[in-house]
């Protein structure tokens, strides 16, 4: 349901029905250690971490409607002013202004929300990519009713800025 006309967001109560541009808070995700062992030891056994990440949906909205994908891409968003305080680059003066200009294309802004629910002021690291399962992600979406979601051209605009991210390699000679 659309709140006004200049929000980033909508707020949904869907249950656990996943769109591109839909904010997970403290989804828990599971990050290999750093040191995994090669090769893979016999018994399978790494060790790995649970971590409560702030997530965002990256899989287009038409794949995860039409069952046409298992996983689901996110990346992980964080309050500006702590990423500032955890980063070297991020406490940099100008930097906003070059993210905002597209200079730093690993990272990106989403604006900040005072209506319910709230949200500051938030930066997307593109760089911070990983897959969940779609059911997971479903059930962990199911759990926070209501949730916020990106609206047009906004949600358009984050996915441009996680293609930039990826699609930077021109490649010198097409591949038939």
């Amino acid at each position: 349901m659309p709140e006004n006309n200049d929000d980033w967001y909508d707020t949904v109560e869907d249950g656990g029905k996943l769109l591109q541009g839909d904010l997970l808070v403290g989804c828990p995700i599971l990050r290999p250690s750093r040191d995994i062992p090669f090769p893979v030891p016999e018994d399978g056994n790494l060790s790995a971490t649970v971590q409560n990440q702030n997530v965002v949906v990256l899989t287009q909205s038409c794949d995860l409607e039409q069952n046409k994908v298992d996983g689901v891409v996110c990346c992980i968003h964080f309050d500006l002013e702590q990423a500032k305080e955890q980063s070297p680059l991020l406490s940099k003066k100008q930097i906003l202004e070059e993210i905002k200009k597209g200079r730093h294309v690993r990272y990106t802004l989403l604006a900040a929300r005072d209506a319910e629910p709230k949200l500051s002021l938030r930066i997307v690291d593109l760089g911070d990519i990983f897959v969940l399962p779609k059911e997971y992600l479903e059930k962990v979406a199911a759990a926070q009713n209501p949730r916020l979601r990106l609206r047009a051209p906004y949600r358009e605009h984050l996915s441009q800025a996680f293609g930039r991210f990826y699609m930077r390699i021109a490649l010198p000679r097409d591949p038939l």
